[in-house]
């Protein structure tokens, strides 16, 4: 019996750790897509998008961050294919996954910066029908990038800012397709 309640506090102590470290965020907000294409068959121009998502944090001043978002991404693509010029808007929907390595350097109580950076997975789900006749076969299966980000943490609020740089190619058949994104979210964390 003993030895069943001293495993019991043992459980129970650590679990009480493992809580106290773990933080919960549900967060949405605005992304910019832009597209990099070498040598350029497309001229995409730059549009606002938005997404939402969970992220779950863990640890407390240096600590491991992923998630889940869902992403939607409006791009204004034109292209001269066989000298017909083609203009269209081809809006794109995206499940997109971060790993993030981050470490809060201005701890102040109510008040955290924060710096991070990791790979993110992200996954096309869906294209709009367009003229260009873009669909989800005309994407990679998986597209990498890397992040580097700040956060500022307010109480149960965080505003986060982050850059993905594009590390492989969106569209196979295009040689040297990567996208880069910006997203800015606001986030409440349990």
């Amino acid at each position: 019996m003993k030895k069943v309640c001293l495993t019991l506090l043992l459980f129970l102590g650590f679990f009480q750790i493992c809580v106290g470290q773990l933080d919960i965020s549900f967060m949405a907000g605005i992304n910019s897509t832009r597209f990099r294409t070498h040598p350029e068959k497309y001229i995409i121009l730059d549009d606002w998008g938005y997404q939402a998502g969970v992220h779950v944090r863990y640890g407390k001043k240096s600590y491991f961050e992923t998630g889940v978002q869902w992403l939607q991404s409006r791009s204004d693509f034109r292209s001269t294919i066989n000298g017909i010029f083609t203009k269209d808007e081809v809006k794109i929907s995206q499940v997109r996954i971060p790993a993030y390595l981050g470490q809060k350097v201005i701890r102040l109580g109510v008040i955290n910066f924060r710096l991070y950076t990791g790979p993110v997975l992200r996954i096309v789900t869906h294209v709009n029908d367009n003229l260009h006749t873009l669909n989800t076969a005309s994407f990679s299966g998986a597209v990498w990038s890397w992040d580097f980000g700040v956060g500022l943490d307010v109480l149960l609020f965080s505003l986060d800012v982050n850059h993905e740089s594009g590390l492989t190619a969106v569209f196979p058949s295009v040689r040297g397709s990567q996208s880069d994104i910006l997203n800015i979210t606001l986030g409440i964390t349990f």
